[in-house]
């Protein structure tokens, strides 16, 4: 997930022009803000699946799964945007090792590695 989601800033930097187009309109436009909220509430209810299908499973520190996927949906639409506004910032997969170091120490059962 973290890859695909970090892989369209990088191949198509395009989506990420007209979604920060998209969000400045949403502060004016109630329609589009509601599309937006919806978006994001998806977003995160599916990252939250994720997350908490890894706590069941004992991979993941018992966590608020509601609160951990708004923080990994900010990780990755952060390095996204960094991503895409500056080519060359760091690579895809140094980018994707990154956000995954993070991730784990958020997320780790004991002690960060």
């Amino acid at each position: 997930m973290i890859r695909a989601c970090l892989r369209t800033a990088v191949d198509d930097r395009d989506f990420w022009t007209v979604f920060i187009e998209f969000w400045g309109e949403a502060f004016h436009d109630r329609r589009l803000a509601t599309v937006n909220r919806q978006a994001y509430a998806r977003a995160r209810r599916l990252i939250g699946a994720a997350l908490a299908e890894g706590v069941s499973a004992g991979e993941f520190r018992r966590i608020n799964v509601e609160e951990a996927a708004v923080v990994v949906l900010a990780l990755l639409d952060g390095l996204s945007l960094q991503l895409a506004f500056d080519r060359g910032l760091m690579t895809l997969p140094r980018a994707a090792r990154a956000a995954e170091t993070a991730l784990v120490r958020y997320l780790a059962n004991g002690d960060p590695p």
